[in-house]
């Protein structure tokens, strides 16, 4: 039963991974530019210090307009 939990946990660490991988390539494969997602958190650690607003305005100052 053991080795069931296991396998079902990487099994959803793996379909999680390449979700997330296939989501964020589309991005990169449009050339859009943008802060890199950390795994699972996606950015959220950079929001920890400031607020949303001017987190996202510094992202529009360093990116550009369109960002992703």
């Amino acid at each position: 039963m053991e080795i069931l939990a296991i396998t079902a946990i990487v099994l959803l660490l793996i379909y999680l991974y390449r979700k997330m991988r296939k989501t964020y390539s589309v991005f990169e494969t449009l050339k859009i530019p943008g802060p890199k997602p950390v795994w699972i958190l996606g950015n959220i650690h950079e929001f920890k210090d400031e607020d949303k607003l001017s987190m996202f305005k510094v992202w529009r100052k360093q990116y550009g307009d369109v960002y992703g």
